[in-house]
C-alpha cells in the first residue's frame, strides 16, 4: 500500500491530471470530460463532484497497486479492472476466474474502492463456496479457497440447460456474480428507502404508488437480512 508520502504524491498526479483535462475541455469549448482510470464522465464546472471524483480516483490507484500486491497470482495476473468497460468485458468472459475479478471490481467500486473496507478477493471467492445452494462444479475449480461465510457477500445464480441431439436435457446451476455490502452501506440504502416513502406519503401519493415503496423496502430488508443475519435477523 501507499505510505503518508505516496499518498500526498498521489494526490497531487491526481489533481494534475484532472485539471489538464479540464483545461484542455475548456479550451476546445466542452462541458464534459472522463476521469484519467475510471473513465467516468462529469461536468467540468461541478466542483462539488469533482472534489469527490478526486477521492473516488486515488482510493481507485490505490486498489489497484493493493491488488497487484495482495491477491492470488491468477488474479493478479488479469488485473483489477477499472473502468466500467474492462469490469463489463470480464464479467463476459467465458472464463470463470475472469468473471470473478470484473465481479469483484463492479463491488469494490460499489464501496469507492476502499480496500481497508472491503474484502479481499480471495474472501469473496471463500464466501461464495459457502453461498447455500453452491455447485459442486465450482468447488472443483476453486479448490484453493476453503468456503467461509461472508458477512455483507450477495451471490447469485444463473440457470442454463445442457443440451443433447439439440434438445435441453438438464438444468444446471451457475454462477452469476456477486457483490460485497458493508452494513453502513445496507442500513444507508433501507433508511433511503423508508425516508423516500414518508416523502412520498407526505406528499399526499396514492396508495398504488406507495405499495411500490413498501415492495422496494421489504426487497432491501430480505437483502439485509440475508446480508447480515447477526444484525437484521
Amino acid at each position: 500500500m501507499y505510505n503518508d508520502n505516496d499518498l500526498i504524491r498521489l494526490r497531487q498526479h491526481i489533481g494534475n491530471l484532472f485539471e489538464e483535462r479540464e483545461l484542455a475541455a475548456i479550451y476546445r469549448g466542452e462541458k464534459y470530460v472522463r476521469t484519467p482510470f475510471t473513465d467516468v464522465k462529469y461536468c467540468v464546472w461541478d466542483e462539488e463532484h469533482i472534489a469527490k471524483l478526486k477521492r473516488v480516483e486515488c482510493n481507485a490507484v490505490a486498489a489497484k497497486k493493493w491488488f497487484r500486491e495482495t491477491a492470488p497470482p491468477w488474479a493478479r495476473a488479469i488485473g483489477l479492472p477499472l473502468s466500467i468497460a474492462d469490469r463489463q468485458k470480464l464479467t463476459q468472459d467465458e472464463n470463470l476466474r475472469s468473471n470473478l475479478v470484473g465481479h469483484y471490481g463492479f463491488s469494490l467500486m460499489m464501496a469507492q474502492y476502499d480496500c481497508r473496507l472491503h474484502p479481499s478477493i480471495a474472501d469473496c471467492c471463500s464466501g461464495v463456496l459457502a453461498h447455500k445452494g453452491c455447485p459442486d462444479y465450482l468447488h472443483a475449480k476453486l479448490q484453493e479457497f476453503r468456503p467461509r461465510p461472508l458477512e455483507g457477500l450477495e451471490v447469485w445464480w444463473q440457470t442454463e440447460f445442457e443440451f443433447f441431439d439439440d434438445r435441453p436435457h438438464e438444468s444446471i446451476k451457475v454462477f452469476g456474480g456477486f457483490s460485497w455490502s458493508s452494513f453502513e452501506m445496507i442500513a444507508s440504502e433501507l433508511q433511503s428507502a423508508i425516508r423516500g416513502r414518508q416523502r412520498w406519503c407526505n406528499d399526499g401519493v396514492d396508495g398504488d404508488h406507495l405499495h411500490e415503496w413498501d415492495e422496494n423496502i421489504a426487497i432491501v430488508r430480505q437483502r439485509a437480512r440475508e446480508c447480515y443475519p447477526s444484525k437484521f435477523g
